[in-house]
C-alpha cells in the first residue's frame, strides 16, 4: 500500500510539528506574560477546538464533493505559524484561531481518507497515529534545543514548515480507491448523528475535562522544573514514547472487543490517573503523567463514530469527532474562567465532568445493547 507508506511518514511531519508548536506555545506564553499566561492559555486552548465547530458540516462537505480538494488548503497554514514568532503572545489566540479554521477544513478530509481506505480499522489508525505520537517524541525536545539558536520565530516557522510538507505529500499521495461521493442526503446524515447524542455529549465533556486539567497541570509542572528543555522531555516527549508503545495494543484491543466498553475503561483510567497526578509531586507526578490512557480513549473513540456510519461518510464522521472537540473547547472557556487558574478547583472540575460522562457513556452502551 504505497499511499500508507506516504501517509505514515506525513503523520510523522506533522507530529514533530505539532509537537514544537504545543510544547513551546504555553511556555512561550507564560514567559512573555507572567501570570496572566494562565489565563491566555485557556483562551489558547478554546482557540485551538472553537473553530473546528463546523467540521461536521466540511467533513460532510468532503465527502460529497471530494476529499482531495481541500487538501490544498493546507498551504496557507504556513504564513500563520510565522506570524505566531512575530507578533505579541497576546495574539497567539487569535492566529490559532485562524489557523485551527484551516484545520477545520483540512482535518476531515485527512480522516475520513483514512477510516475509508482501511475500513475503519482501529489497528491501522492506530499505526498512523503512532508515527504522530514518535513525531511528539522528538518534537518535544526540539524547542529546548533549538530555541537558543533560532529563537521563537525560528521554532514557529519550523512546526508550519513540517505540518505544511505533511500536507502536500497527503495530497500527492492519495489513495486512488477513496470514493469521494456521499450516499445520503445531509438531513439523513443528520438524523444518523442525532442518534448518537448521548454519545457525543459524554465525548464533549470528557474531552474538556481532560484537556482543561492536563493543560493547566503542564504550567505546574514547568514551574517546578524551571527549564523549557526538560519540560518538554517531560510533558511531550515521555507521553509520547509512553503512547507509541500503547498504540497498536489499543488498535488490537478496539478491534477485538466493544469499542464503547474501550472508552468506558479509559475513563475510569483518568479518573484514577489524574488523581494521583493531583496529589503527587515531584519524580512521582512525572512517571504518573507519562502513562498512557490517551491512545486507548482516542481509538476507541474515532472507532465506534466510525462503525456507526456509512463508509461514504467517513469524513463526516471525523469531522464530527473534531467538532466535538470543539463543544469541549466551549466547555473549557467556561471552565478556565470559572477556575481563575486554581489548580484545585481545576481537579474538582473535571473530575465531575469526568463522572457525568462516564453514566452518560455507560447508557448509551445500554442503549445500543436494547
Amino acid at each position: 500500500m504505497k499511499w500508507l507508506r506516504a501517509y505514515i511518514i506525513a503523520w510523522l511531519l506533522n507530529g514533530i510539528g505539532g509537537a514544537i508548536y504545543a510544547t513551546y506555545s504555553r511556555p512561550y506564553i507564560a514567559d512573555r506574560l507572567g501570570v496572566l499566561g494562565y489565563s491566555i492559555v485557556g483562551f489558547l486552548l478554546a482557540a485551538e477546538r472553537i473553530p473546528s465547530l463546523a467540521s461536521v458540516f466540511t467533513g460532510y462537505l468532503a465527502d460529497v464533493v471530494g476529499r482531495r480538494k481541500l487538501l490544498l488548503l493546507g498551504v496557507a497554514r504556513l504564513p500563520i505559524y510565522v506570524f505566531m514568532g512575530l507578533l505579541n503572545p497576546l495574539f497567539l489566540p487569535i492566529l490559532v484561531f485562524v489557523n485551527s479554521t484551516l484545520s477545520s477544513l483540512i482535518a476531515p478530509s485527512i480522516m475520513g481518507t483514512v477510516l475509508y481506505a482501511t475500513r475503519s480499522s482501529g489497528f491501522k489508525y492506530s499505526l498512523l497515529a503512532t508515527m504522530t505520537t514518535i513525531g511528539w517524541i522528538f518534537g518535544g525536545v526540539i524547542p529546548g534545543l533549538l530555541r537558543p539558536t533560532i529563537g521563537s520565530l525560528g521554532l514557529f516557522m519550523l512546526a508550519g514548515i513540517l505540518v505544511t510538507i505533511s500536507t502536500i505529500i497527503q495530497y500527492v499521495f492519495y489513495p486512488v480507491t477513496v470514493s469521494s461521493q456521499g450516499s445520503l442526503s445531509i438531513v439523513d446524515a443528520l438524523k444518523a448523528i442525532r442518534r448518537m447524542s448521548v454519545l457525543a455529549l459524554s465525548l464533549v465533556l470528557s474531552s474538556a475535562a481532560v484537556g482543561f486539567f492536563y493543560t493547566i497541570l503542564s504550567l505546574r509542572i514547568y514551574s517546578e522544573v524551571k527549564s523549557l528543555l526538560a519540560y518538554g522531555l517531560i510533558v511531550s516527549t515521555s507521553t509520547a514514547i509512553a503512547n507509541s508503545i500503547a498504540r497498536p495494543i489499543a488498535g488490537k484491543l478496539v478491534d477485538k472487543y466493544n469499542p464503547l466498553m474501550m472508552l468506558c475503561f479509559s475513563l475510569i483510567a483518568y479518573i484514577a490517573l489524574n488523581t494521583g497526578i493531583y496529589f503527587s509531586t515531584g519524580v512521582a507526578m512525572i512517571i504518573l503523567w507519562a502513562l498512557p490512557v490517551y491512545p486507548f480513549r482516542d481509538t476507541a473513540t474515532i472507532i465506534a463514530l466510525s462503525r456507526s456510519m456509512p463508509m461514504s461518510l467517513q469524513s463526516t464522521v471525523a469531522g464530527l469527532n473534531i467538532t466535538l472537540n470543539s463543544l469541549a473547547g466551549i466547555v473549557i472557556l467556561a471552565l478556565a474562567g470559572i477556575s481563575g487558574g486554581n489548580i484545585t478547583l481545576v481537579y474538582v472540575l473535571h473530575i465531575i465532568l469526568l463522572v457525568i460522562a462516564l453514566l452518560l457513556l455507560i447508557k448509551y452502551k445500554r442503549i445500543r445493547e436494547t
